[in-house]
């Protein structure tokens, strides 16, 4: 487990490299970080390392080869980000590993978004292995729009508390479908 203590030195490391290396104007943020990831992301390797989620928050592309991150207050340059031009408003993923490997670049989108419409199943019975199934007939399904739960404030769609599983399908088009690696469900 790691403590918070080295969460905030890795974030004042960050922090101090991007200042000292790279370029004022740019604006690249620690957007999201695991600290200790079990379960939700895994490397190419199918390791579950923590990571860091870089993003660029201003409105022209960045390279981040001039930028470093480093868990070592004595060695701000410890990893040089990989060469790569971070577009506005885009994202990079960092895996914590020290495998320190070049070159290639982890990256998601999140095809559905906030506020796309959805139908969606609360289920009272088993439901049928075929919902996964493109042709599957969901029309008895409710329609509502993304985030659903439980009225938390922070849903669009609420559903009932208590209810333990919530079943979701919605259709999305690919641009260009050649771009895509893998689909994560």
């Amino acid at each position: 487990m790691i403590s918070k203590q080295f969460l905030k030195q890795i974030w004042v490391t960050f922090a101090l490299a991007f200042f000292l290396c790279g370029q004022l104007s740019a604006q690249v943020t620690i957007n999201e970080l695991s600290a200790s990831n079990s379960s939700t992301i895994f490397d190419e390797d199918g390791d579950s390392s923590d990571w860091i989620e870089l993003q660029n928050t201003s409105d022209q592309a960045i390279q981040l080869s001039n930028y470093f991150i480093s868990d070592d207050a004595e060695d701000l340059t410890k990893y040089a980000l990989p060469e790569y031009l971070l577009q506005p408003g885009d994202f990079i993923l960092l895996f914590a590993s020290d495998k320190n490997r070049a070159g290639g670049v982890v990256y998601w989108e999140t095809i559905i978004q906030e506020n796309d419409e959805t139908r969606y199943l609360v289920p009272q019975s088993a439901v049928s292995t075929q919902w996964v199934v493109p042709n599957f007939i969901d029309t008895s399904w409710e329609t509502g729009s993304f985030g659903i739960g439980y009225g938390d404030n922070d849903d669009l769609t609420e559903i009932q508390n208590g209810s333990i599983s919530v079943y979701t399908r919605t259709s999305f088009t690919l641009a260009d479908a050649s771009k895509v690696k893998d689909i994560k469900f």
